[in-house]
């Protein structure tokens, strides 16, 4: 057993490590390699994909749903698309910009006449790279050595903290959370059959795909600054309205009510539906009155098996005491002297309540997803790998990418504990993340310049006016930055 634990444990730290490196070169080389007035569209187009097999993973997900041992088939088919890619790697050429860094030159105008065409003249473009390129040359002092310089260099140092800046307002905002935790939230949100909550999530996830194709379009003709200030706002909404979706559920949950028929234990302390599930060893008993409602029931404690697994359609009072009596009931909902239990049952769950606002919650999630994947998604990624000189272009990425994973670790490994808990619960949890997007929203209309247009040299240039100058200053660096 432990040796299996640990040939897991190295197998997800390899999966992490191949992770980081592949979300942080592969905008940079696509940057490196497309021609400029497309160059955000590919950029934003490699995102596109990511979402499209985020998609396709969760179709997977819902089909082995019900499969026993269905997460190792989860797993396994994820071998056969990397096995393509590694392949395709084999056959892919170095960018002509690192050639050219490296002195290679006639391998570099090779590649570039490849990837732009042989009836393209690349004479004008190749010059202007290998001037770049020489210039930068003997620049390789080593990572620590380039931050050094990053940290002397105003403007370079200001792109890279802009750049760090989009990567944590990405993750902050809660993407992750919600992909991460899609199933989860619908369920939280009152969804009651785990397949349901699952294929919910697959269509969450067809919304991300959806709707980077639309910023697939936009990049290259609204802007990138446009596209992720007006991101962040649709973000900042849905996340108002996830909150408050949460907070009505919140205050319309049903009432557990105390039972002579049930033991004085731990669970029949409590007062309400939402307070008892949020206890591992107590669920909640109720008659369903419609789709979502539910008439008040009870809080009882949960069955468990040796293993500490929750047995899911028994309650542990129930199934010590009347399970032989009555085997279309699951629980012991509270009962008046004139009650009776029939044939229609009851529902036992333990890890969400019934709400009329599930509808809600989802509709924010939907809304959510199509603000977030045209600009939000893609963005960051694009105008990092726009906005470095050739020297510091390796740091600068890595800098970003390290801040993107930080965050997203921050996220997920906080999102259930403050969402369990009383205050700030569910509801606070997402309204933590609109008021992130706000402040995020104020910073980058401040600080972000537009790189749409403009040469990776060009671009270099768009930090070279400081931030917080007086406002005559900045109205005469505002057509520099909306070029």
């Amino acid at each position: 057993m432990c040796a299996m634990r640990c040939v897991w444990t190295c197998m997800t730290a390899l999966h992490v490590i191949y992770a980081g490196f592949a979300s942080m070169t592969v905008p940079m080389y696509i940057s490196e390699a497309a021609p400029m007035h497309v160059r955000g569209s590919l950029i934003t187009l490699n995102n596109m994909f990511i979402t499209g097999g985020q998609f396709v993973a969760s179709v997977i997900d819902g089909l082995f749903a019900d499969v026993p041992s269905g997460w190792r088939y989860m797993l396994g088919i994820g071998a056969i698309p990397s096995l393509v890619q590694f392949i395709g790697f084999l056959f892919l050429p170095e960018s002509p910009r690192y050639l050219v860094k490296r002195k290679k030159l006639v391998q570099a105008k090779d590649v570039l006449q490849r990837i732009r065409g042989s009836n393209v003249n690349i004479r004008q473009e190749f010059d202007s790279i290998e001037q770049d390129c020489l210039g930068a040359a003997g620049d390789d002092d080593g990572i620590f050595a380039t931050f050094g310089r990053i940290a002397r260099r105003g403007p370079v140092l200001r792109a890279v903290i802009v750049g760090c800046l989009l990567q944590a307002c990405q993750q902050l905002t809660g993407i992750n959370t919600v992909m991460y935790y899609s199933a989860t939230i619908v369920k939280m949100a009152g969804v009651e059959n785990d397949t349901e909550a699952i294929w919910l999530a697959a269509a969450v996830a067809a919304g991300n795909f959806i709707f980077t194709i639309l910023g697939v379009y936009l990049v290259d003709r609204s802007g990138r600054r446009k596209l992720m200030l007006g991101s962040l706002l649709g973000v900042a909404l849905a996340l108002g309205v996830l909150g408050a979706g949460f907070l009505l559920a919140r205050l319309q949950t049903p009432v557990a009510l105390l039972d002579s028929h049930l033991p004085a234990d731990n669970c029949s302390t409590y007062s309400r539906c939402n307070w008892c599930v949020q206890d591992e060893n107590c669920g909640f008993c109720y008659i369903r009155d419609g789709r979502y409602g539910a008439l008040d029931g009870t809080c009882q404690s949960v069955w468990k098996e040796d293993d500490g697994t929750v047995v899911k359609n028994r309650s542990l009072f129930w199934n010590t005491s009347y399970t032989g009596f009555y085997p279309d009931v699951t629980c012991l909902p509270a009962l008046s002297e004139n009650d009776t239990l029939n044939a229609t049952g009851t529902t036992w769950v333990y890890d969400y309540c019934p709400t009329r606002y599930a509808w809600l919650i989802v509709a924010a999630l939907v809304f959510y997803i199509a603000a977030f994947a045209p600009g939000m998604g893609p963005m960051p990624w694009t105008i990092n790998a726009e906005l470095y000189p050739l020297w510091a272009r390796s740091a600068g990425n890595a800098a970003a990418t390290f801040t993107n994973w930080s965050c997203n670790l921050l996220i997920s490994m906080t999102f259930l504990s403050i969402s369990e808990t009383h205050f700030p619960g569910r509801a606070g949890a997402f309204w933590i993340y609109m008021l992130v997007a706000l402040i995020c929203w104020v910073i980058l209309y401040r600080v972000l310049p537009e790189t749409k247009g403009k040469s990776l040299e060009e671009a270099e240039r768009l930090f070279e006016t400081p931030w917080f100058s007086t406002a005559s200053s900045r109205r005469d660096t505002e057509p520099l930055l909306a070029k």
